[in-house]
This record gives structure tokens, C-alpha cells and sequence, in this order.
């Protein structure tokens, strides 16, 4: 029982974790209509800025938790502000041809890729946990850090739940997904919602990371 518990538990938090990554790229199908290759190296990129805004440069003076905090905040849109620029200059000037934006997504995941390499090197990079400690409830333990990734990955996936069903933005973002020439003549400004989908995106994918 104590392995099947544990076991459920590490299952829960990969899924989790997934869901995260999962969801941007679906939201990217839907709306923009785009099988986006490179959505894993945004995910990526939100690795790689905790590692360089929490791990390399942390802000002197406050407490490592609000610290880590504020660097995933800040990892998050700046993965969405690459999402957004690569959607409205690179992705919709061919937009309509699916074919092209296939070819394309797989050449910016490449290029982010190799930018990875020479920026930042082979070697694995690591952060120090700002959660420490293990919580022992007999049959299952886990650690705080797990805790804390469960937690936050709830968080941001009812977020976008409710952002995508409770907000004028959301609410538009579907029905461009539904039919976008309707929603352009209904008022609609399709390619703003392309660019807004594209971020929000980036951003999940910069949190799962």
C-alpha cells in the first residue's frame, strides 16, 4: 500500500506537470491552428530563466521563497513575450499555409535549441530548492518542494480555466477557435487574440518549465 500511495503520488505531480504543457499546445491547436513543434523549447526557456533569474542573479535582500516566486512570474512573461513576437512575425504571415507553419515551428524549435546550447552550455544546471524539508504522513512522504510544484500547477491550470470561460478575452479567444471569419465580422480583432492565445500559451509552457 505505502509503494501503490507513493507511487499515485509521484503520478499525480508528472501529470500534473504535463497538463501544464499539454494545454498550451492544445490551446495553440485550437485557436491559431498551429501544430507547434517548438512549444517544448518554450517550455525550456522557462527552465532556463529560473535558472538565470533565481539561480544566477536573485534579488539581494529577499526571502528565497518570494524570490523564487518572482522569478517564475518573470520567467512567465518573458517566455510569452518570445511567443507573442515569433506568433505575429514569423507565424502569421503564412498563417494559411499549414504546411509552411509546420516547416517553420520545426526550424524555431532548432534555432532555440542551438541558442540554448551556446548561451548557456551542455552542462545541467541546477537552482537550490526554495522549499526544504519532507512531509511525513506514515503510509506516503513527499517532499515540500513536490508539494509546492502540485500546488502551483493547480493554480495555474484553474487560472486558465476560468481565463478562457469567465473573461471577455477568453470568451473571444473561443469563438475565434469556433469560426475566426465570424468572429472578424463580428468585431472581433482575430489577429490580437492570436497574439494573446500565443502568449498565454508560452507562458504555461514557461511555468511548467
Amino acid at each position: 500500500m505505502e509503494i501503490l500511495l507513493q507511487t499515485l503520488t509521484n503520478g499525480v505531480l508528472s501529470s500534473l506537470i504535463l497538463i501544464l504543457i499539454a494545454s498550451g499546445l492544445c490551446l495553440i491547436f485550437g485557436i491559431l491552428n498551429i501544430v507547434n513543434f517548438a512549444h517544448g523549447e518554450f517550455y525550456m526557456l522557462g527552465g532556463f530563466g529560473i535558472w538565470w533569474i533565481f539561480g544566477v542573479h536573485p534579488i539581494p535582500g529577499i526571502p528565497i521563497m518570494l524570490n523564487y516566486f518572482l522569478a517564475m512570474i518573470v520567467t512567465m512573461a518573458f517566455v510569452a513575450i518570445v511567443g507573442i513576437l515569433v506568433e505575429k512575425f514569423i507565424y502569421r504571415p503564412v498563417h494559411d499555409n499549414h504546411a509552411s507553419l509546420m516547416i517553420i515551428s520545426l526550424g524555431i524549435m532548432f534555432i532555440l535549441q542551438a541558442a540554448a546550447l551556446v548561451l548557456f552550455g551542455p552542462e545541467d544546471k541546477s537552482v537550490r530548492s526554495p522549499f526544504g524539508g519532507i512531509i511525513d504522513l506514515g503510509l506516503l512522504s513527499f517532499s515540500k518542494e513536490r508539494l509546492a510544484a502540485m500546488i502551483c500547477a493547480v493554480v495555474v491550470i484553474v487560472a486558465l480555466y476560468f481565463f478562457i470561460n469567465r473573461t471577455k478575452v477568453g470568451k473571444a479567444m473561443r469563438a475565434v477557435a469556433g469560426d475566426p471569419e465570424a468572429a472578424l465580422v463580428q468585431g472581433i480583432p482575430t489577429g490580437k487574440i492570436f497574439s494573446i492565445a500565443m502568449g498565454v500559451c508560452c507562458a504555461i509552457a514557461g511555468a511548467g518549465g
